[in-house]
């Protein structure tokens, strides 16, 4: 891992090889302080970039917890082509090499994972495929994409998109999700700043609509968690609500599972203009049920 100095109050940046076989240079922040409680990996959804959770990273870690994000392969400053994820393989093992960053710089903190929307069920299938034993303490999913926002997939529509992934895995399939951007924060600087920003794509290979349908699909099994849960959704989100609540209702937790809805908040949790709030409740939360809990 390469890391570049900064101001004490800034982010430092990373940069690390995936532990899957490609091994792609991958780039990441790291909020670095004294004295951490916790450390906190924040993963962001499709077409998104770690940088765009400045607010999130500043609040812990004013709150003595060391916060790492990284930008998944093909998205923000990480390699790789453009969107393209090769199978639900390189993502674990991309996921697995970021939080082998963290436990090499703090190997006795627990570890929280914060997924937002498709990163958030991109964790949960990592979660599903590691039931052996999960290398984090506490999950917080923020509007859990238990299916792309606003479509109605089947599985002739799946067979589709699997079709050319298998003939065509990097073609860019007709998916246009600019349209809800609009829809994400009432924040309208993020909104502004979101539009300008020349890391956030809306390019979907076939290959990785097809893992993000499966994974989709995976999750609305539910799931047992074997760790502390904490679900987050506000009722203006782009996800469904009825469709989280069937998966909130099929999954469970050997520890504590809860679902907290935030009535009029918008998709982006961490960019609301109402964020402090969920980051106050959010912080109570890990506080209560990892934190202050005794083996």
């Amino acid at each position: 891992m390469t890391e570049t100095n900064s101001k004490s109050n800034a982010p430092k940046a990373i940069e690390f090889q995936s532990f899957y076989e490609d091994h792609i240079m991958l780039s990441g922040r790291h909020w670095p302080v004294d004295k951490p409680k916790a450390s906190l990996l924040f993963i962001h959804t499709f077409g998104d970039h770690g940088a765009r959770t400045t607010f999130l990273q500043q609040f812990f870690s004013e709150h003595h917890f060391a916060v790492f994000d990284y930008d998944w392969r093909g998205h923000g400053r990480s390699h790789g082509e453009r969107g393209f994820i090769p199978n639900a393989k390189a993502s674990f093992g991309d996921t697995d090499a970021a939080i082998d960053q963290i436990k090499q710089k703090y190997p006795s903190l627990p570890l929280i994972i914060w997924g937002d929307g498709i990163g958030a069920s991109i964790i949960i299938f990592y979660a599903m495929k590691h039931t052996d034993k999960l290398p984090f303490q506490g999950l917080i999913v923020s509007s859990p994409a238990a299916n792309l926002p606003k479509a109605k997939v089947g599985r002739i529509q799946l067979g589709i998109v699997r079709t050319f992934s298998n003939l065509s895995p990097t073609v860019r399939l007709p998916v246009r999700a600019e349209q809800y951007a609009i829809e994400v924060t009432d924040d309208e600087e993020v909104l502004r700043n979101y539009k300008n920003d020349r890391y956030v794509h809306d390019r979907w290979p076939a290959r990785t609509l097809d893992i993000m349908l499966e994974a989709s699909f995976q999750i609305q099994r539910g799931y047992r968690f074997p760790i502390s849960l904490l679900i987050q959704y506000g009722t203006k989100s782009i996800i469904k609500r009825e469709v989280i609540q069937d998966w909130v209702d099929r999954s469970s937790s050997t520890k504590i599972k809860e679902f907290k809805i935030w009535e009029g908040l918008h998709h982006e949790l961490h960019n609301d203009t109402q964020r402090n709030d969920v980051f106050q409740y959010s912080l109570e939360w890990i506080e209560n049920n990892i934190l202050n809990q005794t083996e």
